[in-house]
């Protein structure tokens, strides 16, 4: 009966050992999430791309291909940050087929201007949530000085969507 106790606790030993090699370390948990992030950033700029290019109103336009250049810079000094942590910041543009986001803007792009902010404001809403989660869960200092910059940008795009399709509902131009 000893040689099993023993060969039972070789056993659990050799299974911590092997978790513990196999387990990830705290940066590259972190590059994992930063990763994710860039590629939702990717494909919302592509949205925000994609819907300025369908919206009438110039002024409306013109905010959309902004707030679209702030999410190619999140996705440029995530990068940085990514590289910084040891990871690699290769990110290619989604295929626009591929992009929830982008599926969506050309779907209600015939629908007119307020279809099209309604879905932005959605996909901004999912963005503002997935920077709020990240924050909760990444401790690195430039990674979470980054994360609540970004956030800023987003809760920003998402207020004034919400301004522009107010305005939309209430029949001004957006």
């Amino acid at each position: 009966m000893a040689g099993t106790n023993s060969e039972s606790s070789n056993a659990r030993q050799m299974d911590a050992n092997s978790e513990l090699e196999e387990s990830p370390d705290e940066n590259e948990i972190i590059v994992g999430a930063l990763l994710g992030i860039a590629q939702m950033d990717s494909e919302a700029a592509l949205a925000y791309e994609t819907a300025a290019e369908s919206i009438s109103n110039a002024e409306v336009r013109t905010s959309l291909e902004a707030f679209a250049g702030d999410h190619r810079r999140h996705v440029e000094e995530l990068g940085r940050v990514i590289q910084d942590l040891g990871g690699q910041a290769v990110l290619a543009a989604p295929p626009p087929d591929g992009s929830v986001f982008y599926m969506l803007v050309s779907a209600a792009a015939p629908m007119g201007d307020r279809a099209v902010l309604l879905t932005l404001m959605g996909s901004e809403q999912f963005t503002t949530a997935t920077y709020s989660t990240a924050l909760e869960l990444v401790s690195e200092e430039e990674a979470l000085s980054l994360l609540q910059r970004n956030l800023g940008d987003e809760q920003r795009h998402l207020s004034w969507l919400e301004r522009a399709t107010a305005r939309e509902i209430d029949g001004e131009e957006g």
